[in-house]
């Protein structure tokens, strides 16, 4: 596997961008015609290759007519650090919108009815691609990434009984003892079991 080569923005459409600031980084373009133009871009460009390299892991790219590729990039499942290794001239379907991201695993995976469900089936959204007679735009792409990277952080069960429960493996919980009156969090860790910790 091999990162892709995405295809190049149109020389006309490059042009017009000169002495225009970028709406979204305030980046001001290079006039063309500038006697330094192309030294203040090259200054410019190393910096940004290196803040660019880590917003580009697992970015989806437009790499032929009906073909996408996906930059290399890795993420954590769970405790364990997951490498991909990216690709190139992965298959679309046409005329569907795509759904492409990675299983837990590492597999990247592409279908036309939609992302799974996060609670049943864990995995790292990475882009839609909207396909229509043979061919798909830049602008057809709509990245996902950022759904993976943040979450409203889920509520701690709250168990009021006077039996101790046992939550699920890696799950925290927090139990109130109607024996005792006294609150604690319980957590069944996949390495060790079941640990209490009273609430002062």
């Amino acid at each position: 596997m091999a990162n892709p080569t995405e295809s190049a923005l149109g020389s006309s459409a490059a042009d017009a961008l000169s002495g225009t600031t970028d709406p979204n980084t305030g980046r001001i373009y290079n006039t063309i015609g500038d006697s330094t133009y192309y030294t203040e871009h090259y200054e410019h460009e190393v910096i940004a290759n290196r803040v660019l390299a880590l917003a580009n892991e697992l970015r989806v790219v437009k790499d032929g007519a009906l073909t996408y590729g996906v930059f290399a990039g890795k993420y954590m499942n769970g405790t364990t650090e997951v490498n991909y290794a990216g690709s190139t001239g992965n298959a679309l379907t046409d005329d569907q919108t795509n759904y492409i991201y990675l299983t837990a695993a590492g597999t990247l995976t592409k279908n036309t009815t939609g992302f799974p469900d996060e609670g049943t089936t864990p995995h790292v959204p990475l882009a839609t691609i909207l396909t229509a007679s043979g061919a798909y735009d830049h602008t057809d792409i709509t990245d996902f990434r950022g759904r993976a990277m943040w979450h409203v952080a889920p509520a701690v069960p709250r168990t009021t009984q006077s039996a101790q429960p046992t939550p699920a493996e890696g799950e925290l919980r927090v139990w109130r003892d109607t024996d005792d009156d006294k609150t604690y969090l319980i957590y069944n860790d996949p390495d060790v079991g079941v640990r209490k910790v009273e609430m002062m």
